[in-house]
């Protein structure tokens, strides 16, 4: 009941839990792509790259200037985008860069 001692602590809780379990339940039913995007931004090394190539989409790019800016070799860096990120990375780039045109 509201008033009673605790009553906040455990609202709290229970739209915190809500809250999980509505991400959670959309998570399940993303399709491959977009579970893929999210696996690159939460990846240590690629996350900042990826990032820089959402909001820096216009600076002229090469995979060598990614691998770069990530403190990445160059074919390592290539090699692991796809990987994680099921693309290469300059298709990606393009991909992003005809989605802001």
């Amino acid at each position: 009941r509201v008033g009673e001692e605790g009553a906040y602590a455990v609202v709290q809780g229970l739209i915190m839990t809500l809250c999980l379990e509505a991400i959670r339940s959309r998570l399940r039913t993303v399709d491959r792509s977009t579970a893929r995007w999210f696996r690159g931004l939460e990846d240590h090394e690629l996350g900042p790259i990826l990032a820089r190539m959402l909001t820096e989409p216009q600076k002229p790019w090469t995979v060598a200037s990614l691998a770069a800016a990530g403190r990445m070799a160059r074919s390592s860096f290539a090699r692991r985008f796809r990987d994680v990120l099921g693309v290469a990375p300059m298709a990606l780039l393009t991909d992003i860069r005809m989605r802001k045109a």
